[in-house]
């Protein structure tokens, strides 16, 4: 029993997380009477609630002194309230989101360089799950007690869905002056980078490639996570909140399984677009008919008064498009 393990959740993370443990030795259970070492990864609140809380959950099924893992982004508020169940459930429960280094890489879920895990929880639980979730990253941050490594995630997710947006809009901005100006000269091709996460944005974007093992969907549920963690502690992030539109009107055209440098392409031509397999009349059904210059410009994709975005799902229930759990922001 203490080499196995069982995974429950999302399966856009499964085959990394299975694979780094199957390398390690331990073998995959399905059973909950032969392992104590349950690791989840849900892209939302409502499927993780239902995951650990639901009348089949793990909180029910799992044995006596299990090692509950949790490698979604979440907020810290949950991250309290499963610590606090699990405690008089006789379980341990930690949480391990991730964070990757260059989010835009092929391989950026699988190649274990790639990863730090951020840990959290009660002092014995992060001292035995450190073990475990060694064998998927290059690097573990021990963050603090519960809800510690989710605020760190989700402040780590704001500042990289800041630099991705802004380092494609200023490749966007190279592009579209050099095609209406010829008088820069050749020798102005490209941005300069500012950090180290913008020169990751800006060579995936030079290398033209649009797959990665994180995908939109993936970056999605992470920015979502955040802002709900915003949002528990009464606070509007209205940049968070422009990436997260960004990425659901990609999503919209055919984008969810592609890298999050896909983004670049809602600045290209249509043509360019459909080449990639994506098709702007599917935002045109979500959101309606599509901008144009005789249009007021506080009507761009239905934003305008106190309207909100029309079209988006905005309530606590259902939340934006497939992510359900997470509400609406901007409420008031």
């Amino acid at each position: 029993m203490a080499k196995t393990f069982a995974f429950f959740g999302s399966d856009q993370v499964e085959s990394f997380v299975v694979a780094s443990l199957e390398a390690a030795g331990f073998t995959r259970t399905a059973s909950f009477d032969n392992t104590k070492v349950i690791f989840t990864y849900s892209l939302n609140q409502s499927l993780l609630e239902d995951l650990y809380f639901g009348d089949q959950g793990l909180i029910q099924l799992a044995q006596p002194g299990s090692l509950l893992i949790n490698l979604s982004a979440t907020t810290p508020s949950f991250s309290r309230e499963l610590n606090a169940v699990a405690t008089v459930s006789d379980l341990l429960a930690v949480e391990a989101p991730l964070v990757l280094q260059n989010m835009f890489a092929q391989n950026a879920l699988s190649c274990q360089d790639n990863v730090t895990i951020l840990l959290g929880g009660e002092e014995d639980a992060v001292a035995q799950a450190t073990e475990y979730v060694g064998l998927l990253a290059h690097q573990v941050s021990v963050c603090g007690g519960a809800g510690s490594a989710q605020l760190a995630k989700a402040a780590s997710t704001i500042q990289k869905s800041a630099t991705v947006v802004s380092a494609i809009e200023a490749q966007a901005l190279y592009q579209a002056t050099r095609r209406s100006s010829g008088a820069l000269g050749e020798q102005v091709l490209y941005p300069t980078p500012i950090n180290s996460d913008a020169a990751a944005v800006l060579d995936a974007l030079e290398g033209g490639s649009f797959e990665s093992e994180y995908t939109l969907t993936l970056f999605m549920a992470d920015v979502a996570a955040a802002l709900e963690a915003a949002d528990d502690a009464d606070l509007i992030l209205p940049q968070a909140e422009s990436c997260l539109h960004l990425l659901e009107l990609l999503m919209v055209i055919g984008g969810m399984d592609m890298s999050v440098s896909a983004l670049s392409l809602l600045y290209a031509d249509e043509q360019t677009c459909a080449q990639h397999g994506l098709d702007w009349s599917r935002a045109e059904d979500a959101f309606g008919p599509a901008f144009t210059e005789d249009d007021d410009e506080d009507d761009y994709l239905g934003f305008g008064d106190a309207e909100g975005y029309e079209g988006y799902t905005d309530d606590e229930d259902n939340g934006y498009f497939g992510f359900p759990g997470y509400p609406g922001y901007s409420e008031n």
